[in-house]
């Protein structure tokens, strides 16, 4: 059996220590976010790591600077899914869901008689029997 040793290292940002499944290394970064970063954080180094939380919330607020900058202001609606984002929030519900609720008895027949007469086992069967 085969153990495996899980490797902590720690984030540039927080300062916590977290498995390298949950970071990225300094390189991988787009040029353009750095700049952000060390506003924060001078001392920020290509050669370390930041998590993936703090790393989302810098392309968040690079996201919204360059709103800001080439339109002048944020709607509502901008900032509002800025703030989801930010905060890990769902951003749209299921219209699916919506959508299901919203037929008709005769439109669920409908769909269930399409779906058996759809099948390749219905049309195999009804081949063997003509």
């Amino acid at each position: 059996m085969r153990t495996s040793i899980k490797r902590t290292r720690q984030c540039q940002v927080c300062g916590e220590r977290k498995s390298e499944i949950d970071l990225i290394h300094g390189d991988h970064i787009r040029e353009v976010l750095k700049p952000t970063i060390r506003t924060d954080f001078p001392n920020w180094d290509d050669n370390g790591f930041i998590c993936l939380k703090d790393l989302n919330q810098y392309r968040t607020r690079h996201i919204q600077e360059v709103f800001e900058t080439e339109r002048g202001e944020v709607s509502e609606l901008e900032a509002k899914v800025f703030r989801n984002i930010r905060e890990q929030e769902v951003l749209a519900n299921d219209t699916n869901q919506k959508f299901d609720q919203s037929l008709t008895i005769g439109a669920r027949i409908a769909d269930r008689v399409a779906e058996v007469g759809g099948s390749w086992t219905f049309i195999i069967g009804f081949l063997c029997c003509l």
